[in-house]
């Protein structure tokens, strides 16, 4: 039933826009590109996600992933995207979702939490990734100033848990 939301409100919000997000240069850091909803399925199937859960997604796009997650599990989502449109639309997914999550009556949702900002410096990853059980980062080339922060987040992760 998820998937079918997922993939139905997808169509409506996000395709009509596809062509936009696709404007970047392979190999550039700000290349789009998403996952399949099998894999995201593997992924918590893998990694044991659950209800009581908390997924972080960096560089979170249209914040399916999110999505798909919190309704797979009921688990607490948050991600964090750096491109204005893909976030835009991000919002726009993530409230047709809900709309039609409440009309199909699919009530196992977990919270989910997207951003649009730097991760670096929006001031909302840092206490996210303190709680996390699984930290998702899905792009083909993070720019370098991107690359060394993660060292840092993983440290703030392992000291606090």
């Amino acid at each position: 039933m998820y998937q079918h939301i997922i993939k139905a409100r997808y169509s409506k919000v996000v395709r009509p826009h596809h062509c936009s997000m696709k404007k970047y240069k392979v190999g550039e850091s700000q290349q789009y590109r998403e996952i399949h909803s099998v894999l995201i399925d593997n992924i918590v199937d893998i990694a044991g996600i659950g209800p009581h859960s908390t997924f972080v997604d960096l560089g979170s796009g249209v914040g399916n992933v999110c999505r798909q997650i919190s309704l797979k599990t009921g688990c607490r989502c948050y991600g964090v995207e750096l491109l204005a449109n893909p976030a835009q639309l991000a919002r726009a997914l993530s409230e047709q979702i809900h709309v039609f999550s409440y009309i199909w009556g699919y009530e196992h949702k977990g919270p989910v939490d997207l951003h649009h900002g730097d991760m670096r410096t929006n001031g909302t990853t840092m206490p996210a990734i303190k709680e996390v059980d699984v930290i998702y980062i899905n792009n083909f080339k993070f720019e370098p100033s991107c690359v060394y922060i993660f060292p840092y987040l993983f440290y703030i992760y392992l000291t606090w848990t």
